[in-house]
């Protein structure tokens, strides 16, 4: 009688044990229900606004990258104004200021490209990714003073790292 009880309690604990990790991991469960789908619009609006009451700085401007010896991308800011201006074609003309930023842009930084310049889709992409996509955009179009200055950017800055850049 005694052997037939270990023999039940054995599998009993066997079955725990191979039940007990399932339930403890989650599987299946999603880990935030009310965590946002990560899209363009969710970053242009809801995300950047967080930005802002979190006490972040937005900044128009241009940007150039670069890779530092630590392998961390920097990103120099060009910050401009737009300036309402009826005289002008898209009614606003833009105004450079001299002293430029630099910041670092982390690996959890969302940067927003566009894809199709006439079409003005844009995509979500890696600090990588964005480094990598800027620099072949300025190679195939002009370096950044005869082309990447004049390509403007939605910077939200916060404790000197950028948090997030939107195609405009």
């Amino acid at each position: 009688m005694a052997k037939k009880f270990n023999t039940q309690f054995m599998c009993f604990l066997f079955a725990i044990l191979l039940i007990l990790p399932l339930i403890l991991s989650g599987c299946g469960i999603p880990k935030d229900k009310d965590a946002p789908e990560i899209t363009v619009d969710y970053l242009s609006h809801g995300y950047a606004d967080q930005l802002i009451s979190d006490g972040a700085e937005k900044i128009i401007g241009s940007i150039e990258l670069l890779k530092n010896e630590k392998e961390e991308i920097l990103v120099t800011v060009h910050q401009k104004e737009l300036i309402p201006d009826e005289n002008e074609e898209n009614g606003y003309r833009i105004v450079s200021y001299a002293a430029n930023q630099e910041y670092s842009l982390p690996s959890h930084a969302y940067c927003t490209f566009l894809t199709g310049k006439k079409s003005g889709s844009s995509e979500i992409l890696s600090s990588e990714e964005f480094l990598t996509a800027i620099q072949e955009d300025y190679k195939n179009n002009g370096d950044f003073s005869e082309y990447g200055d004049f390509i403007l950017y939605d910077i939200y800055v916060l404790d000197d790292q950028i948090q997030l850049i939107l195609a405009r």
